[in-house]
């Protein structure tokens, strides 16, 4: 269906996927996309614009604050933390937590660590590598051979950093707190390590999600983008048939099957093609928010 087609009074939250969906190929948001979200906020300053991303906290903060979307709740971490409204001085709540089972998080790394499985554990706001694969990315699109997991990971914008001394420790001993992990693997042995988790592992432990063709996500049975924008919808009074939300990866499937007016990218995963009602016209590298936003508001 044609997203052109959707009544702008119908629209009462509009939420929005970030890698692959706001921002494009080179990470940034297109000026068009940042034109009609501005126009939008000075139109209809008290609609909420949320985002929905896989990243930290962090991240994003850069991102919110030029498109003014600050005043507004934002879910993280694929659903597994929402942060409150800013104030004045960028300070903010967390409204929502979802973490990993101690136990679960410990087998995970020492049998990667014996794979040699590039690991990453998010941590709040923090990201850490505790497992390196010394392969890197072998072959990926448009990457050498052997471009190291945290360096890629690093080039959508999170500061993923190296363990301190003593944090592998904590993390055995179940100090530390992780809401979601990521294991990197090259594109074609992707099927066949997914499969031997799922397999592998018990599913009263985690559920597992993609937004990247190479990074697996293991998250916590209540976490998710669906859940998280289903909370924040009963605290604001709004229904799913009022809310308008873009996205391209399997990890927006939900969200997009959710609401009423889902929007996927037309160069999306299947499962969120699948899910969605409506194809953008364009590419994210096209500006897809943008023109379909325009298309909506008539800006």
């Amino acid at each position: 269906m044609d997203p052109a087609t959707i009544k702008k009074e119908n629209v009462k939250l509009i939420v929005s996927d970030v890698d692959g969906t706001l921002l494009d190929s080179a990470h940034e948001v297109p000026a068009k996309t940042r034109n009609a979200i501005l126009a939008i906020r000075k139109s209809h300053p008290d609609l909420p614009f949320i985002i929905a991303t896989g990243k930290p906290f962090a991240a994003t903060l850069d991102i919110r604050r030029d498109l003014n979307l600050t005043p507004f709740h934002c879910i993280h971490t694929n659903g597994c933390l929402i942060y409150g409204p800013n104030d004045a001085n960028d300070g903010t709540t967390l409204d929502w937590a979802e973490n990993l089972e101690t136990d679960f998080v410990r087998r995970v790394v020492r049998e990667n660590r014996k794979r040699q499985i590039g690991t990453f554990v998010y941590v709040t706001d923090e990201v850490f590598e505790v497992v390196l694969d010394a392969r890197g990315r072998v072959g990926g699109p448009a990457r050498e051979d052997g471009k190291g997991w945290l360096e890629i990971l690093r080039a959508f914008g999170e500061d993923v950093k190296v363990p301190p001394e003593g944090f592998l420790e904590r993390l055995e001993s179940g100090d530390v707190k992780v809401q979601k992990m990521v294991l990197c693997v090259n594109d074609p042995e992707v099927p066949a390590f997914r499969q031997h988790l799922v397999t592998d592992y018990p599913a009263t432990s985690f559920h597992l999600t993609q937004a990247l063709t190479f990074a697996l996500e293991l998250l916590p049975l209540k976490a998710s983008k669906q859940a998280a924008l289903q909370h924040i919808c009963d605290e604001l009074g709004i229904t799913v048939d009022n809310v308008l939300a873009f996205g391209d990866g399997e990890n927006d499937a939900g969200m997009l099957g959710t609401v009423k007016y889902g929007v996927v990218m037309p160069n999306g995963m299947e499962g969120a093609k699948k899910a969605a009602a409506y194809v953008a016209p364009v590419t994210n590298d096209e500006a897809a928010v943008g023109v379909v936003l325009d298309s909506i508001f008539g800006q």
